[in-house]
């Protein structure tokens, strides 16, 4: 999605920062920024939620969001909204926005040779569970190879990445405090 690399790229200009500024502010590589705002790469939710947070922008400005979401806290398999991001990670929202909350859960599919960003550090935790495929886990300096029916647990501000190293799909069922999607998306009413 050319989109989000353009609004990074507007976004950084805007406040005058170079390169090396906005990569100073989220701890992502000068390299990784370039090739995401040139769209060379793809960017996962969590990367763009570091960079959204260092230029202090909605994240969901960054892509368009479901229109609404039920006030229930039953999700049904008809409910689940999609969102699609840098044309191949693929976003299911199973969580509602319901106040307060303190965590978010997502479906979560990366596409076959996903590369993931440089390691990177964030607030929060991460729990995620592999329905799918293979998944490469990069936790500081050790590398996990997780698949269907294993989990994995991470403080977040332990540097991290996700790879598809695989030729099939890796389907995750994601929690994450906090919010990444929905708690930016609440904060200005759009859902």
């Amino acid at each position: 999605m050319e989109a989000v690399g353009k609004h990074i790229r507007h976004l950084r200009k805007e406040r005058a920062w170079s390169l090396d500024q906005l990569s100073q502010r989220t701890g992502l590589s000068v390299s990784f920024i370039s090739q995401a705002e040139r769209s060379q790469t793809s960017v996962s939710i969590s990367s763009l939620k570091v960079i959204a947070d260092a230029l202090e922008e909605p994240i969901q400005n960054f892509f368009p969001m479901p229109e609404e979401i039920s006030s229930s806290s039953v999700v049904h398999i008809g409910d689940v909204k999609w969102l699609q991001f840098e044309d191949s990670i693929h976003y299911g929202l199973l969580s509602n926005p319901l106040k307060p909350k303190n965590l978010e859960a997502l479906l979560v599919e990366y596409p076959p040779h996903y590369k993931g960003p440089p390691p990177f550090s964030h607030d929060g935790e991460e729990f995620g569970y592999i329905l799918e495929g293979t998944l490469t886990l990069i936790v500081q300096s050790k590398t996990y190879e997780l698949g269907k029916g294993e989990s994995f647990h991470i403080i977040s501000q332990v540097p991290h990445t996700e790879k598809n190293t695989g030729d099939v799909p890796v389907k995750i069922l994601y929690v994450t405090t906090p919010p990444i999607i929905g708690k930016s998306a609440q904060s200005n009413g759009s859902r």
